[in-house]
């Protein structure tokens, strides 16, 4: 009885379980709540994060069927040793073909899209290179021209020089202080005579270079020897005729001494471009004879042509005079018979026929006269 007393006694819940399970939903529903609260706010943050930042673009794909870009090629402005070396570029990855002067060239490849080729040997003159890379090709022209060939002469010329060079080229050719200038022919050949004359001597070095309107920097330079007289002979000495004496007209015969056997003297009279007479030197002699000269005074040279043509000076002039020949019979001389006359022809009807000479008949004679 007690222990009930004790229960009674106690302050009542309210409904007992039911009271429990009340406070719990109340306890859920704030934390719904609070979770709902939390989830707006970090949607919100995110929200305005996505606003302020500024994507990363995605580069665009290249199609497929594009096509790759041309390969390029560069040449060196000159050669003059037929050596060259072009670079360029390429697509990505391509392999490169290059002929130069059609003949192919040995191809490295310096980078990724990057090439050389180099050749040697490549002919004289304009040369076209060829590209090909990824598909397409491209194009260029390299420029050789090497030294010109220079002839080395053992024959003895008096400054004469030639050799060998690119058609159409100009040489330019020295030896010393003397120069000359030739085109090259067809042919490939060139000569040209130095002026002046350069010194005498044997294995005189020449040197020569050739340009074309398409060469540029410095030519190369082709070597050679030379060897030249350039000394003239002496000048003839006349002996005969004596100065002062007195030729005949038909001609007279001129003789003389030289110093170099085999030059040709050439003698001339004053007033006369052309030479008289002419013979070649022999023992250090010579002669010859002239034609039929006119009447008066006449003044006599000479001059000397050595094998190269080396001429020497003039010969002291040598004065003589030519005789008059005779035009009448002098006195005292017997005159010769006289022609026989002619006979008179018979004439056409209606004309005379001309009297004879020494004949009476005609105009004035015995038989027409009146």
């Amino acid at each position: 009885m007690q222990r009930l007393a004790r229960n009674e006694g106690r302050p009542s819940t309210g409904g007992g379980a039911g009271g429990v399970r009340r406070s719990r939903q109340r306890l859920a529903r704030t934390a719904s709540v609070l979770l709902l609260l939390a989830a707006l706010t970090a949607g919100g943050a995110v929200a305005a994060s996505a606003a302020t930042d500024t994507p990363t673009p995605t580069p665009s794909p290249i199609p497929s069927g594009a096509p790759a870009p041309a390969p390029t090629v560069e040449t060196p402005p000159f050669s003059t040793d037929g050596a060259i070396a072009v670079t360029g570029t390429r697509p990505a990855g391509a392999d490169v073909q290059v002929t130069i002067a059609s003949v192919p060239a040995a191809v490295t490849l310096t980078s990724s899209t990057t090439w050389r080729a180099t050749a040697t040997g490549v002919p004289d003159g304009q040369s076209q290179v060829r590209v090909s890379a990824g598909g397409q090709e491209a194009a260029a022209t390299a420029s050789v021209l090497r030294a010109p060939g220079v002839n080395s002469f053992s024959v003895v010329t008096t400054g004469l020089v030639s050799g060998t060079g690119y058609p159409g080229a100009i040489v330019d050719a020295r030896s010393g202080s003397a120069a000359c200038r030739a085109t090259v022919g067809a042919s490939s050949t060139w000569a040209c005579l130095l002026s002046p004359p350069p010194p005498s001597g044997t294995g005189i070095p020449v040197t020569a270079t050739q340009t074309t309107p398409w060469s540029s920097g410095t030519p190369a330079v082709g070597r050679g020897t030379g060897s030249f007289d350039t000394t003239a002979p002496g000048a003839a000495v006349i002996t005969a005729p004596a100065a002062g004496a007195t030729v005949e007209a038909t001609g007279i015969t001129i003789s003389g001494t030289s110093d170099e056997d085999g030059a040709l003297v050439r003698a001339y009279l004053s007033g006369y471009g052309d030479a008289a007479c002419q013979a070649q030197v022999a023992g250090g002699r010579w002669s010859c004879t002239t034609g039929t000269l006119p009447p008066g005074p006449l003044g006599i040279t000479a001059t000397v042509t050595d094998p190269l043509g080396n001429i020497s000076t003039l010969a002291p002039e040598v004065d003589v005079t030519v005789a008059t020949p005779a035009s009448s019979p002098t006195p005292g001389a017997t005159t010769p018979p006289a022609s026989p006359t002619p006979e008179a022809t018979s004439s056409p009807e209606g004309t005379q026929a001309a009297p004879a000479p020494g004949s009476g008949s005609g105009p004035g004679g015995e038989d027409g006269g009146g």
